[in-house]
């Protein structure tokens, strides 16, 4: 009689090998998958919190511009004063950080609209007459003429070492009297 031949049970060294190589490469590609969701996700958060301090910032200084009844002639490209029912204000940058300030208060010790301003020219002014020609803030000594202001804003994008993002809008005083802009 005959021996029975005896099977080796378990795997041999090459199929171990093999699933060690497949596990290796799903893994991979699932980290690869993980990483790049992580990154999308912090890209958006950084994206949306700049946004967010853009348009605050915007909207403060749109809602004092609308009360504006006088600009004062020393006011640049990139920073305004302006006279406004309840007193003298002024906005500007302070660095990078754009500020606006009461009165008589220097801008440096003014309160902070927002920070990561993009660099000297971060934040833009621009006066237009009634005719829709741009101006200089010294050609405005009659408020009637002032019929809108264009602001720019740039913020440094944290995720690009020198990128930003920019952002604008269009402002109409309401107290020049400028029969095309609403009164009140």
């Amino acid at each position: 009689m005959r021996k029975p031949v005896k099977k080796d049970a378990g795997f041999t060294l090459i199929e171990v090998i093999a699933v060690l190589v497949l596990v290796g490469i799903l893994s991979a590609m699932a980290g690869i998958g993980i990483v790049k969701g992580v990154e999308g996700y912090l890209f958006a958060q950084s994206n949306t919190e700049t946004t967010q301090k853009a348009q605050l910032a915007l909207s403060r200084i749109t809602i004092e511009l609308s009360e504006l009844s006088a600009i004062n002639s020393t006011s640049s490209g990139t920073a305004i004063i302006f006279t406004i029912p309840s007193g003298s204000r002024k906005i500007g940058l302070d660095g990078t950080t754009l500020k606006w300030a009461a009165d008589t208060t220097v801008l440096t010790s003014g309160d902070i609209l927002t920070n990561s301003v993009y660099g000297t020219n971060g934040f833009g002014v621009i006066y237009f007459d009634t005719g829709g020609t741009q101006r200089s803030a010294s050609f405005f000594t009659d408020p009637k003429q002032l019929a809108r202001i264009d602001l720019s804003l740039r913020l440094i994008r944290p995720d690009v070492a020198s990128g930003y993002l920019e952002f604008t809008t269009s402002v109409v005083p309401r107290n020049t009297g400028v029969k095309s802009a609403p009164t009140g």
